[in-house]
């Protein structure tokens, strides 16, 4: 038999020239297709900040239009007799206005002469709230089933209660502030005596000895019970309820640190009042909506500056005749905020380096970003809110 050598074949594969420029064309679809994802994963963030900022701005207006719509609610009707009265209310026997302290932030930019809060349906304090621009009080009572302020019939105030013509719209917890024009000293929130059902009784019963959650006070800072009653002028205005339905007594203002629309309950004691409405707000300004004293429409005429006299917060929280006549010609609101994304951009982003509110309108702001503001992307909001309740206030 006849034997052949074995013969090796030569292996097959690759070449190391082969590999390498297969590695080089593989390094390159990588990092493509990973800068494809990392493009894609940035625009998602980015469109999902700027979502949450409309998002923000939406459910800020919503917030803001429902509360200063309804300003002036339970009051309006006799604003001869109740507008810029000095509030003198208590709960738990704690003086809470005129407040004995500071306000807490974005507030406590407040001037002390404006921290007595006055019976005001709306009230712009420019810069109060510092970088976060202004600060919008709004007051307005809850109450769906007394709204009209009713006469205290002479000489019937004491300690334990008052009489009205009637008290088919009271009810047991119902808060009530009594005003008098011929008692400069302010007006005094009370609570009537809880269990009590409305009739055709003309008593109405206090609630008394002060109790968790009473608003009930014999006397106040300026006024007390026996401050009230003398003549016919005094009126008993109901608010709202205490269990579940207070008055809404509130400011508004933006945390511009925190980048947060807060508010604060002036019934509420310190930062128990305190509350987060909305995220991204860096900025809040307001401007009034007037009406002039002849025009029997009610409809806005003008554009006023709550920084220009006579609508300065000081002004039109004097408690005097003049600031009465000038609360009862505003009829709107135009407030406008600046929203900031959540997320910071590692490179400043091409924009604007400013935004202005209220461009051409008094009280017209500007505000310039710092190079650090730069790197967040901005949204502006303006919406114009009547006051429904001053509309038929009477000239």
């Amino acid at each position: 038999m006849k034997m052949h050598p074995l013969r090796h074949k030569r292996s097959a594969g690759f070449s190391l020239i082969e590999l390498l420029v297969a590695m080089a064309i593989g390094l390159i679809v990588t990092i493509a297709i990973t800068s494809v994802m990392v493009s894609f994963g940035n625009s998602r963030r980015t469109g999902t900040a700027l979502n949450d900022a409309n998002q923000s701005a939406t459910y800020s207006g919503f917030v803001m239009d429902r509360y200063i719509r309804n300003a002036g609610s339970g009051f309006a009707q006799r604003s001869d007799e109740a507008f810029g009265c000095l509030i003198n209310a208590s709960e738990d026997s704690r003086v809470l206005l005129p407040r004995p302290g500071d306000y807490p932030p974005p507030f406590d930019g407040i001037p002390l002469v404006n921290r007595p809060r006055r019976l005001i349906p709306v009230l712009i304090e420019q810069g109060a709230a510092g970088a976060g621009g202004d600060v919008l009080t709004v007051m307005a009572g809850t109450s769906g089933m007394g709204e009209w302020p009713q006469a205290v019939t002479a000489a019937t105030v004491t300690v334990n209660g008052l009489q009205l013509g009637n008290t088919l719209s009271w009810r047991g917890g119902d808060i009530l502030l009594l005003a008098d024009p011929t008692v400069p000293a302010g007006c005094l929130l009370g609570q009537v005596s809880n269990g009590f059902a409305g009739s055709l009784t003309s008593q109405l019963p206090f609630s008394g000895t002060p109790s968790a959650g009473s608003y009930y006070a014999a006397a106040g800072p300026t006024v007390s019970l026996s401050s009230f009653g003398a003549a016919n002028d005094t009126l008993a205005i109901q608010l709202g309820n205490a269990a579940g339905n207070p008055p809404q007594l509130q400011m508004f203002g933006a945390d511009a640190a925190n980048a947060t629309l807060q508010s604060f309950d002036l019934l509420r004691e310190g930062a128990d009042g305190l509350a987060p409405l909305a995220d991204g707000v860096i900025e809040m300004r307001a401007i009034y909506g007037i009406t002039s004293t002849t025009n029997a429409l009610r409809t806005r005429e003008n554009w006023a500056d709550p920084g220009a006299s006579p609508f300065t917060g000081a002004e039109l929280n004097s408690g005097s005749a003049a600031s009465r006549i000038n609360l009862k010609q505003i009829v709107a609101v135009r407030v406008g905020m600046i929203l900031r994304s959540s997320l910071r951009e590692r490179d400043p982003i091409e924009q604007p380096g400013s935004v202005t509110l209220f461009s051409g309108l008094p009280g017209q702001r500007t505000r310039t970003f710092t190079p650090e503001e730069m790197h967040f992307r901005y949204r502006t909001v303006e919406m114009t809110i009547p006051l429904r309740n001053m509309l038929d206030e009477q000239p």
